[in-house]
Order: structure tokens, then C-alpha cells, then sequence
């Protein structure tokens, strides 16, 4: 018989890892504030964060929720177990 492997979590790259550290100083966050804090401290531009913010998103790395038309909060389910 044949064992099923567990699934794997897709690698997270760098440049990801720098935008959950984000997320993980204060979850959840707003998506201009992720943009805000990335733009100010990395010099990268509102298009790259929020390209690496989809990918995270298509990964399951982080989780957003809608709050009223055009804003979202991005959080990290993992961030509540680091401290």
C-alpha cells in the first residue's frame, strides 16, 4: 500500500520573507500600510509589494479580507505563533 505524502507549504523566497517580517511585527495589516512600510524601508515600488503580496496570496502564506470597496488587511496565519 502507498503512503501519501503530506503537502509541502510552497518555499517562500527573499524577497517574500521580507513582507511577511511585515506581517509579523503587526498582523493584520492593512495593505497600505504592508505598501507603506516596504516602499519606506526596501526603496521597492507599490507594484513589486503588491506582486509579492498575490504571491503570497496563491501560496496561503497570508490571508486578506475585504473591508469595504478597495482596502484589504493581509494577515499571516503563522504570525500568531511568532512572538
Amino acid at each position: 500500500m502507498r503512503r501519501e505524502s503530506p503537502a509541502r507549504a510552497p518555499a517562500i523566497t527573499e524577497a517574500e520573507s521580507v513582507v511577511m517580517e511585515v506581517l509579523w511585527r503587526r498582523n493584520p495589516l492593512p495593505t497600505d500600510e504592508v505598501l507603506a512600510a516596504l516602499v519606506g524601508e526596501r526603496r521597492w515600488r507599490e507594484g513589486t509589494v503588491k506582486a509579492l503580496l498575490n504571491r503570497l496570496l496563491r501560496k496561503g502564506a497570508v490571508r486578506a479580507d475585504k473591508e469595504g470597496r478597495r482596502s484589504s488587511r493581509a494577515s499571516s496565519p503563522s504570525a500568531i505563533l511568532r512572538t
